[in-house]
């Protein structure tokens, strides 16, 4: 006799592939990881194949599993639409969706995330700033990333937001291409492209007089007289302690939202998803314009 899929079963595998492990699972659904383990087990043994591989420690979806996850994904829809109902809910959305931003960026985006809430009460974010978003979202850490990049980012389900202005500023007090001769680095590693606009902007004998990890220190450093510092237009141009270096070349980079490629998104985080792709872009627009 056929065995039938049991729903509990495939919620199970909904978490996993959501949380990218058997812990995350675990802790969302507030069970040991054993457990975890075994029901994805039951699942896979009436499907007849793997659903899920180990990549470090990372879970992966295997192609059948996609299958089994656009499923479970409606059925998870439909239950969670029915107890709205059944709870005099109507359609209103719920959910946690987490997002990680780059430190790069600063608070430039914070109001257009958040803003989400007045739309949607019922979704919560969880905010973190991050040095790289795209690997707290590969491990399955992050629902959502956004990070500026010069290349489409691989292994991602991405939109691209926008492209940001990005020039060099000094302090207003005095000339500030008379400290070009020394710039503000941004941490242990900085892109090729990025190199080499700075150099041909302010030359390749610049040296660089310290190195920072986040939006704020790069913009106090630049204040503080010490060189001059790449900061994104739209927050360094409307400053007036702050002065664009005249012999800066034009720059851009791209603005990126991603999520994992691997897992259709559920309704809080592709609510969230639409959202700021809406948002964000008309922001970009209006500061051009």
């Amino acid at each position: 006799m056929h065995t039938l899929i049991k729903w509990d079963d495939l919620r199970f595998f909904l978490a996993t592939a959501q949380a990218g492990s058997y812990s995350g699972a675990s802790k969302r659904l507030r069970v040991d990881r054993t457990t975890v383990a075994r029901r994805i087990e039951a699942l896979e043994r009436v499907v007849g194949k793997r659903l899920l591989t180990q990549d470090g420690s990372v879970i992966r979806v295997t192609d059948t599993g996609r299958a089994v996850l656009a499923a479970s994904q409606q059925v998870s829809t439909t239950i969670e639409a029915l107890e709205a109902t059944l709870q005099g809910r109507g359609q209103e959305i719920e959910g946690t969706v987490r997002i990680a931003v780059s430190l790069g960026l600063g608070d430039a985006f914070i109001d257009d995330i958040v803003a989400v809430q007045d739309r949607h009460p019922g979704i919560r974010i969880e905010l973190v700033c991050v040095a790289d978003p795209m690997r707290l979202v590969d491990d399955r850490e992050a629902d959502l990333g956004i990070a500026e990049r010069y290349d489409r980012p691989e292994k991602f389900d991405c939109a691209l937001l926008g492209n940001l202005e990005v020039a060099l500023y000094g302090s207003a007090e005095g000339d500030p291409s008379q400290r070009s001769a020394s710039w503000v680095g941004w941490s242990d590693f900085a892109p090729r492209p990025f190199l080499d606009w700075v150099h041909e902007s302010i030359g390749h004998n610049a040296t660089i007089s310290a190195r920072v990890n986040t939006w704020d220190a790069l913009k106090r450093v630049a204040l503080a007289g010490s060189g001059v510092a790449p900061l994104w237009c739209m927050l360094a141009g409307n400053d007036p302690r702050l002065r664009r270096l005249p012999s800066t070349l034009d720059h851009y980079i791209a603005l990126w939202l991603v999520a994992p490629a691997d897992v259709a998104r559920q309704t809080p985080q592709n609510t969230v998803w639409q959202f700021l792709c809406e948002r964000i872009p008309g922001k970009l627009e209006a500061l051009d314009g």
